[in-house]
């Protein structure tokens, strides 16, 4: 009996570990695809289905600003491409495209901000 009280909390965090894992590469595989499809203007005019809606909308926005200000990104950069009808265009038409992928809204939201973190970074070595 103490055996199987020893191998079964290894056997659930073995699954929960390898369930983890497939989750996070499912999540990257998607982004991946929609960053892809994003860069070479794929759908262009391709809208996620919650951007009619304003409640759907401050969500998304008040999120990738948390999920931002959790990165260390500036308020000042993230208002400079969210403030920005284009850059906001490019961020919910990469949401667009992971809710495409079958991206839930809370990984479409971590999706933008990686996408917002990954400008500041290439800015910080540039020299902003």
């Amino acid at each position: 009996m103490t055996l199987f009280w020893c191998v079964v909390p290894i056997l659930l965090l073995f699954f929960g570990k390898a369930w983890s894992s497939a989750k996070i590469r499912e999540f990257y595989s998607r982004s991946q695809h929609a960053l892809e499809a994003t860069v070479a203007a794929e759908m262009d005019n391709q809208q996620p289905s919650w951007i009619n809606d304003v409640a759907q909308r401050a969500q998304f926005t008040a999120s990738l600003s948390e999920l931002c200000l959790k990165k260390e990104v500036p308020d000042w950069f993230l208002e400079s491409i969210a403030g920005n009808e284009e850059g906001m265009g490019f961020l919910t038409r990469h949401a667009a495209l992971m809710e495409t992928f079958g991206a839930p809204f809370c990984d479409q939201v971590q999706a933008a901000a990686e996408l917002v973190d990954s400008a500041w970074q290439g800015s910080k070595l540039r020299g902003y």
